[in-house]
């Protein structure tokens, strides 16, 4: 029996059970090159936004992405203010940082662009920002880079929820570099 491939779903057929079928080019073969042709139109459009010709093997574009994305957490400790700031040091300078808490009733989402601005937004458990905004309020944090950028702090004059640093809460974070 044909089955596809784990990957990017090319048919292959079973030599022994569909030994007797005949060849249908369109099945076998042209769907086939159609699929390898779309993953290198992907391929390529990565490569492109890596910096790296047509030609960069896949080791290279492995290369070129690692220590570029980071993805971790941590847990508030419920401080905030300028002489309590908050910080995470990454492998590489990052140029955006997302930083998520979803609590039992609320949810925050912060910004940042490192040594720009970082700004975030609360919206009840609802969901709704337009019209369930806690407080009604969009906020914005100061935030400062150090170690050649790799190290990125920020603060909230507002409170610890702000600061994305309620005591016992998890936050989870994305950084691209």
């Amino acid at each position: 029996m044909a089955s596809l491939t784990p990957n990017i779903g090319l048919y292959k057929k079973d030599p022994v059970a569909d030994a007797n079928d005949y060849f249908n080019i369109t099945t076998m073969l042209n769907n086939n090159w159609d699929a390898l042709d779309s993953n290198q139109g992907s391929l390529a459009a990565l490569r492109t936004a890596l910096g790296l010709t047509n030609s960069a093997t896949l080791a290279q574009i492995l290369t070129a992405i690692n220590g570029k994305i980071a993805a971790g957490s941590y847990t508030g400790t419920g401080t905030h203010g300028s002489g309590n700031t908050n910080s995470l040091t990454f492998s590489f300078a990052p140029k955006l940082i997302i930083i998520i808490c979803t609590a039992t009733s609320y949810a925050h989402m912060m910004v940042m662009i490192p040594s720009a601005c970082g700004f975030g937004i609360s919206t009840t458990s609802s969901g709704n920002a337009a019209s369930n905004m806690i407080d009604g309020y969009i906020w914005l944090a100061t935030s400062s880079t150090s170690g050649g950028g790799k190290t990125v702090s920020w603060y909230s004059s507002i409170g610890d929820r702000q600061q994305m640093n309620v005591s016992g809460n998890s936050y989870y974070y994305v950084a691209i570099g």
